[in-house]
């Protein structure tokens, strides 16, 4: 069980994890976000599972973390059922952002794609469970550690990802 701190930090990164996901779909990763929203219209809605190997990795990766947050915030030790809430979260915060997708016209709602974020945000459910088998009392340590170190390095990615291109044009003009 987590202390009203630790809570607070699960949160915290929590609300973090999820601006970037939506940032990244429905915004599709940019910072001109304005350019996003005025692109044409491209609206679908793809109800035949198609396999893409890449897309369906990093659908599942991204929704690990979700997982992991709410197996920390919603896990209690003597419910057997007690995944079952969790996963139902994920479940309707990826048909959320499935359905955002359409309705915005930012690209294609795909049965694959929430089947691959619901399959992503399990992982990070059973992996909760394991390390909460493995490492006890010590497992909420742990992954706030972990998760506070991977959110600043996602983070400084998504900045830097933008930015540096503009830095190494910058000095590629200094040297000329």
């Amino acid at each position: 069980m987590l202390n009203r701190k630790k809570k607070t930090i699960v949160a915290i990164l929590l609300a973090v994890y999820s601006l970037i996901l939506i940032w990244m779909i429905l915004l599709k990763g940019s910072v001109h976000t304005l350019q996003v929203l005025f692109l044409s219209e491209f609206r679908s809605i793809n109800f035949l599972p198609a396999f893409n190997a890449r897309e369906t990795l990093l659908n599942f990766l991204a929704f690990v973390p979700l997982g992991l947050y709410l197996g920390m915030l919603r896990m209690r030790s003597n419910d057997p059922y007690a995944w079952l809430k969790p996963l139902l979260i994920v479940l309707l915060c990826s048909l959320f952002l499935e359905i955002s997708q359409y309705i915005l016209a930012l690209g294609t709602a795909d049965i694959t794609d929430l089947i691959s974020n619901t399959l992503g945000g399990f992982a990070g459910l059973v992996s909760y469970h394991v390390l909460r088998k493995a490492f006890g009392g010590n497992a909420n340590r742990i992954i706030i550690i972990f998760a506070t170190i991977a959110t600043a390095l996602l983070l400084t990615f998504v900045v830097a990802r933008d930015i540096w291109p503009e830095a190494l044009e910058l000095g590629r003009r200094i040297v000329d």
